[in-house]
């Protein structure tokens, strides 16, 4: 009666009582002296067992025969326990039983542990169901397969029963270029290793064929292969990718810095790194300064790998997908698909070598030659994100790799923000459609985009399968296998829309653009160039840069580009120079030129735009100028004139600019990819670029007012609904949400069905740009609201209404007699950086007037501004509906 969670008891027939020992009051929590009767003692069993509990007690009290039970017990304080229950009977002289006794043993943690087993069994055996990956396992002297997963259906197309159909399935559906090999490789590495790796192309059901990676363990007895255990990957996408990073080497060349893997240049008879893309300097931990790399790329290479890796470049003069084991510069152990190809780089014999990290998958490759006891451990190290999410969608367990793919620190996190939050808004209907698939019971597959915590986005493929509870079978959770196929993506469109982008951004252009190269002959000319100069491409090509120059100038011109080689970097701001056309005519035109270096040679861009028509109307002006000084007795009439000429040839001035300005733009986006892993040029660059749509806002709105004031707009009236704003709201909603703010769309209650008589641009003008400014101005974390509502003015007609309201600085008095103005400039400064014109609310007058409506600001400095437009209804004028 001493033993923990053991107790005796005994019951006496005659009183009808219980007696504990203190054994079985600590499993009761009962006090020591408590003697219940007993049907107090029945009742101290689980509802369920008092039957059996009742039948074993009538059992021994009647024919005196021993018991042995399991039962289920509710102690005084309400908890569940699980009992071994003992008993035997005691009779008298006469044959009577005149006492029952036993034994109590508490076996509620054995009981917990049998369901943790089953629960355990149940998790791993969805956890392989949902792994994308043929788990296989075979005899190694037949190569019969003994056991394949269900996945082998989904992969391949064949069902596991035809695996096991006859001895040589496997080897009969491997691709007959490939059988001998793998067969001859298969039975070699069994004999001498304990595992090994081997890729080869299979036959699918349907016909067609797939490349495939086997990871095999042997197993042996006294020394001899006994069977095979291994994991086959669909590895397709990789090896077609591999195709077509060979065949396009050219066109990579030429985008090196952009390509999102890590990428080395070498010189073949040293190994002296040629170049080294950003991401190699991330994988390898290398300084962007490649003069302070090792003298040959082979010292990374692992040194029990190194003489292996060397003798296969020297004697094939490539390497192809060879797994390489390598040593970072920070001494970090890492794995990686190696394939280097030799090439032309810049006159000299270069291998060009990519590498695509397997650190991940050669450490999950280890995992999987554990035992089945281990699969929890592969789990937990499985490189791919692992989660289990409840029916509600709230995720309840994720591994590290997921939490890595979210940019959390931690599971909790996660959950707080919630799962859904961090899918892209286009695909999380797909997501939740998902879902509900899953726990109906069925298992899907789906790629989708996310936005990590830090606004690092990536492509995701997610397989999921229902996890079932393993009493009921219901199904109770998803679990998800995730892995990012971000690489996969970008490789893919990069390779198909990057040269067609640079393609179609030169040829848009309306300025003529021109490569040349340091001997000052020409590597490329857009369509506009051609145009200005009237030869064809075949006639530029490699042709010297002062074919397009009047001779009296070459020498001139000859020298000045040779500065620019020798100080390159170099930019030199627009100036005016003169061309020689094909025909023999010379034209006037603005020249921008830049000098930059590309790996060890100069060249040199240039941006030309035919300025004869600036220049003949330059000369107009001043001989019209002349002209007014003689017309003094005109002069009253000549002036308002010439007034409208200068606005005419402001508005011509500023369409003009936004011409060069546009090629300005192109080129410096241009500069910055080409300079992508510049980060001191890049700079510079940016500023270009950022300076130059500042000018384009500012021509823009200046086009807008000549427009307007010289009364060139056209408005329409006609009816339209305001709910037609709603898109331009959605538009501002990504820009308001860099700043935290939040921008609310209301439709008051009682906003009737009203139309209002406008012009749909106009209108669609007024709103963008008076959200535009309410996002401008407020501080970050606040809101903001458009309200859509009617009103009835005092005559009883009808408006219908706009309000934008923010919770920014709001307006000074000073302010509020400057609001409307052309070139205002208010008190309240915009809190991102953003730059202002001072022209939007002058516009915005401006439009409202010539639709016949109202706009006005109600405003207290320090509480916020709104801003209200009023439309008159289309009923009231002639009971148009909207259009």
């Amino acid at each position: 009666g001493t033993l923990a969670r053991v107790g005796g008891w005994e019951y006496f027939v005659k009183s009808d009582t219980f007696h504990w020992t203190k054994g079985a009051n600590d499993i009761y929590e009962l006090p020591s002296d408590t003697k219940p009767t007993i049907t107090q003692a029945m009742s101290y069993f689980h509802p369920d067992d008092q039957a059996t509990a009742a039948t074993a007690l009538g059992g021994l009290l009647t024919e005196g025969e021993s018991v042995d039970l399991e039962l289920r017990l509710i102690t005084a304080k309400g908890k569940h326990c699980w009992l071994r229950a003992i008993g035997k009977s005691e009779k008298d002289e006469s044959n009577n039983i005149v006492r029952i006794y036993g034994a109590f043993q508490d076996i509620t943690k054995r009981k917990h542990l049998e369901d943790e087993i089953l629960n355990a069994r149940n998790f791993y055996e969805t956890l392989v169901g949902a792994v994308n990956v043929i788990l296989w396992e075979a005899d190694a002297e037949t190569h019969q397969v003994n056991f394949i997963s269900a996945q082998a259906k989904e992969m391949l197309g064949y069902d596991p029963k035809e695996w096991a159909s006859y001895t040589m399935f496997w080897l009969d559906h491997i691709h007959p270029d490939d059988r001998d090999r793998v067969f001859a490789f298969a039975e070699e590495r069994a004999s001498v290793a304990d595992t090994y790796s081997i890729e080869y192309r299979f036959l699918k059901a349907d016909g067609n064929v797939v490349w495939v990676r086997d990871v095999v363990s042997v197993e042996r007895e006294n020394g001899k292969a006994k069977r095979l255990r291994g994991a086959m990957v669909d590895i397709t996408q990789i090896k077609s990718t591999e195709q077509q990073l060979e065949q396009s080497n050219a066109r990579l060349l030429s985008l090196l810095s952009a390509i999102p893997i890590p990428i080395a240049v070498t010189r073949v008879h040293d190994g002296k790194a040629l170049f080294n893309n950003q991401p190699l300097q991330q994988f390898m931990a290398l300084s962007p300064d490649i003069t302070k790399h090792p003298a040959s790329l082979n010292f990374y290479v692992h040194p029990e790998e190194r003489q292996h890796f060397v003798e296969e470049l020297m004697t094939n003069g490539r390497v192809n997908n060879m797994e390489v084991q390598l040593r970072s510069a920070s001494g970090e152990e890492k794995w990686s698909l190696v394939s280097s190809l030799p090439l032309d780089f810049e006159g000299e014999q270069a291998i060009f070598t990519a590498f695509n990290d397997i650190t991940e998958r050669k450490r999950s490759e280890e995992a999987l030659r554990q035992s089945e006891e281990h699969l929890r451990i592969i789990i937990e190290t499985e490189p791919e994100c692992v989660k289990i999410v409840d029916p509600k969608g709230n995720l309840v367990e994720m591994n590290a790799a997921g939490l890595f793919m979210l940019e959390a620190q931690s599971l909790k996190e996660v959950q707080e923000t919630t799962l859904l939050s961090f899918i892209l808004p286009e695909y999380r209907s797909a997501f939740s459609a998902l879902h509900k698939q899953v726990m109906k019971g069925e298992n899907g597959v789906l790629s989708f985009e996310i936005q990590g915590l830090k606004g690092t986005r990536r492509w995701l493929e997610t397989h999921a399968a229902p996890m079932r509870d393993p009493t009921t079978g219901e199904v109770t959770k998803l679990l998800g296998v995730t892995r990012d196929i971000t690489e996969q993506k970008e490789m893919m469109l990069k390779l198909t829309e990057t040269s067609q982008e640079l393609q179609s951004i030169i040829n848009s252009m309306m300025d003529g653009l021109v490569l040349l190269n340091e001997d000052q002959r020409v590597v490329l000319a857009n369509p506009a160039l051609q145009d200005m100069f009237g030869y064809t491409e075949q006639e530029l090509a490699r042709t010297p840069l002062f074919l397009l120059i009047p001779e009296r100038f070459r020498d001139m011109h000859i020298e000045r580009i040779k500065q620019f080689i020798n100080n390159a970097p170099f930019q030199h701001r627009v100036r005016t120079e003169i061309g020689l056309h094909k025909n023999g005519s010379e034209f006037p035109m603005d020249s921008s030129i830049t000098s930059f270096r590309y790996g060890n040679r100069v060249m040199i861009l240039v941006i030309l735009r035919d300025v004869s028509e600036q220049v003949r109307t330059h000369e107009e002006i001043i001989q019209l100028n002349k002209t007014l000084e003689s017309r003094v007795e005109e002069r009253t009439v000549e002036l308002v004139q010439l007034n409208a000429e200068k606005n005419e040839f402001l508005g011509i001035a500023a369409h003009d600019l936004k011409n060069p300005l546009a090629g300005i733009l192109s080129s410096a986006e241009i500069l910055e990819r080409h300079l992508a892993g510049d980060v001191s040029k890049l700079r510079f660059v940016k500023m270009i670029i950022g300076a130059s749509e500042q000018m384009m806002d500012i021509i823009s709105n200046l086009l807008d007012v000549n427009r307007i004031e010289s009364g060139l707009i056209g408005i329409k009236l006609r009816p339209i609904t305001l709910t037609a704003l709603a898109p331009i709201v959605e538009d501002y909603q990504e820009r308001a949400a860099e700043k935290g703010i939040i921008l609310h769309y209301e439709c008051v209650h009682d906003y009737p069905s009203l139309n209002v008589m406008a012009d749909e641009q106009a209108l669609m003008q007024v709103a963008d740009n008076l959200i535009s400014n309410a996002v401008k101005y407020s501080p970050h974390w606040k809101h903001i609201w458009v309200r859509l509502s009617s009103n009835t003015g005092a005559d009883g007609k009808r408006f219908g209404r706009v309000e934008v309201q923010d919770e920014g600085p709001g307006l000074s008095e000073d302010d509020k007699k400057k609001l409307f103005r052309k070139f205002a400039r208010l008190s309240a400064q915009p809190t991102g950086d953003e730059h202002a014109t001072g022209l939007g609310l002058s516009i915005v007058k401006k439009l409202m007037d010539l639709q016949h409506g109202r706009i006005w600001c109600e405003s207290e400095q320090g509480h916020g501004a709104t801003f209200i437009v009023e439309l008159p209804s289309a009923d009231d004028v002639f009971g148009g509906s909207a259009i």
